[in-house]
């Protein structure tokens, strides 16, 4: 997450039009018989909801980051990207590894994966993104010794992504 939220109240008409949605009964013209036409045209029931309905709109307070360009990123800028907490920047750098088939990053790659640090949930998302560029360029099948050791020790991460990316990865070759 970039910054704190801010939670901001719809305007009352938006919020009301928001409203019936929740309510058991939605419509407008014409009215049934034995019930009256209050605001908005809409006919008055007691199956109104009128106890919930507050819609909120969600949005960063802060400045979002400014978009990357990974077309024309060094190798090593691609795997420092591994590292970034958007997910869309991750899978790009990702694929750009891959695709180059650039086997020269094999040991950053390895060192992002020995990186024992975890997140607030318990993952270590550039690692899990590194065993799989590893996965990708086929440095899991047996060619370098020291990928093929790096996937095995993944096993022992305290990351369960990790674990799990280290089994699939060298199961997969």
């Amino acid at each position: 997450m970039n910054g704190p939220l801010r939670f901001a109240r719809k305007s009352a008409r938006r919020r009301a039009l928001g409203e019936r949605l929740y309510n058991y009964v939605i419509q407008h013209n014409p009215t049934p018989r034995g019930f009256r036409t209050g605001k908005g045209a809409a006919y008055e029931t007691p199956l109104r909801d009128k106890t919930h309905g507050r819609i909120y709109r969600v949005a960063y307070a802060a400045k979002p980051a400014p978009p990357m360009r990974l077309d024309a990123a060094t190798p090593q800028q691609l795997v420092a990207t591994l590292k970034n907490d958007n997910l869309l920047w991750r899978m790009h750098a990702q694929r750009l590894l891959v695709s180059r088939g650039d086997r020269t990053v094999v040991p950053e790659l390895c060192d992002l994966v020995r990186d024992q640090s975890v997140d607030e949930i318990g993952l270590n998302t550039a690692a899990i993104h590194a065993l799989w560029t590893l996965q990708g360029l086929g440095a899991l099948d047996g060619s370098d010794a020291n990928a093929t050791d790096t996937a095995v020790g993944a096993l022992k991460h305290p990351s369960a992504g990790v674990r799990r990316a280290g089994r699939d990865g060298v199961a997969a070759q």
